[in-house]
């Protein structure tokens, strides 16, 4: 493929989160000369494959609410470029993960929408790279569609939009007028972006047909690759039960009943669940304790992860029984779940099955899925002792993450739907 690609997202390219490593597999087959990539946070880029980078980031957009000069510049990622100390407010309040009250949407998108990220730096960039297509990786912030929108109409660029999880589906029951007023804001943008739009992309069959519906657009499902495929799986397992990841949305208590279980069985090794997060909350860290069968580790690099998912006999993915919260992740397919499934490991999966990632391993039968409490102990019990179940899951998640998981086959269908566009 010749085609030069435009990557618009919140993170920049490399390995520090999720958003930003699953980047990185999708677009690693392009030259560097094929990509670049424009990105709004405060981190610096950490990629092998690609070296042009343009930031802006909301520090400086709201330096210029006030001194009304333009902001944004090109990266160097060869340099290690330092906040200042007046503007970590912005990045500690208004971008901490987990602050997403109504207020803080409202006065980030304001002061995009007043600052001054429409440059002569980001044209002359934009003129030097020359992009053929945008590929947006939404969010649930209006500005970073105004600035999509702006740059694709500008340029008269087609636009593919990468959707990872649900921000539009999911609208929430409060009384609280910020709230309705921010989710206004951002399906008018978002319908603006989608009308424009050429292909939408999703990480699961479920999302692809929903959105197709509501956007009246054609999608794509696009996996989560997964680099573990090139590992060899004939590793000495250990007898571990391990679980990697967030412990939002009630997975913490999840965790804890299926920790609790396994201490009723008390099988010797499979006692207990080690849990990697970087979770600080001590409300939730506190509860995370040996009597309800959890070894809390804290947060370790992805590579450890990698390397934890390939030495253990079990990995654990789970999502909360909670409606609420079963809305929220009704169409995410965890990013884990590509990792989970090429390490060799016995997935336990244990939620409801009309989430998406649950719904997904019980399809194939590529886990032991246990979608209500009451059997959580009988099914982990026989799970525990047969050795012809254990070696039937793996072989079924084995034979998904090949189909659907390998990063040379996502990259080939996402460059597919690129040259489709031509």
């Amino acid at each position: 493929m010749d085609r030069k690609v435009l990557l618009i997202s919140h993170n920049a390219l490399g390995k520090e989160n999720n958003m930003a490593r699953t980047l990185e597999n999708q677009f690693m087959g392009l030259g560097s000369e094929q990509i670049a990539q424009l990105f709004f946070s405060d981190e610096n880029p950490n990629s092998e494959y690609c070296d042009n980078y343009f930031r802006i980031s909301d520090s400086e957009v709201l330096r210029s609410v006030y001194s009304r000069k333009e902001v944004g510049n090109k990266v160097n990622i060869t340099l290690h470029e330092c906040m200042d100390n007046k503007d970590e407010w912005i990045k500690t309040k208004i971008r901490k993960k987990g602050n997403r009250r109504p207020a803080v949407y409202l006065i980030r998108n304001l002061i995009w929408l007043l600052g001054k990220w429409k440059s002569k730096k980001l044209d002359d960039w934009l003129d030097e790279f020359k992009p053929d297509v945008i590929y947006f990786a939404s969010g649930d912030y209006a500005f970073s569609y105004i600035v999509t929108l702006y740059i694709a109409k500008r340029r008269n660029i087609p636009v593919i939009i990468g959707c990872y999880d649900d921000f539009y589906v999911d609208k929430r029951k409060t009384i609280n007028p910020l709230y309705h007023i921010t989710y206004q804001n951002l399906m008018k943008k978002v319908k603006e972006l989608f009308d424009f739009s050429s292909a939408f992309v999703a990480v699961s069959d479920m999302m692809v047909e929903d959105y197709s519906k509501l956007f009246n657009k054609k999608g794509y499902t696009l996996y989560t690759p997964t680099n573990l495929l090139s590992i060899s799986n004939n590793l000495n397992k250990t007898d571990l039960i391990i679980y990697a990841g967030n412990l939002g949305h009630g997975r913490a208590e999840q965790l804890i009943s299926l920790g609790r279980a396994l201490k009723k069985i008390g099988f010797p090794g499979l006692d207990h669940i080690n849990v990697y997060s970087g979770e600080i909350r001590t409300e939730i860290t506190g509860r995370l304790t040996d009597e309800n069968g959890i070894n809390f580790c804290g947060r370790v690099t992805a590579e450890k992860v990698q390397e934890l998912m390939l030495s253990s006999k079990y990995v654990v993915h789970t999502e909360s029984f909670d409606e609420t919260l079963k809305k929220r992740v009704k169409y995410s397919l965890s990013t884990k779940i590509a990792d989970c499934l090429a390490s060799g490991a016995c997935i336990i999966a244990f939620g409801p099955k009309e989430v998406a990632s649950i719904s997904y391993l019980e399809k194939d039968k590529a886990a032991c899925v246990i979608s209500d409490e009451a059997s959580l102990e009988n099914k982990l019990h026989y799970l525990f002792t047969s050795d012809e179940e254990k070696k039937r899951i793996c072989t079924s998640a084995e034979k998904l993450a090949y189909r659907n998981h390998s990063s040379g086959e996502n990259r080939e269908l996402l460059q597919s739907i690129i040259e489709s566009l031509f």
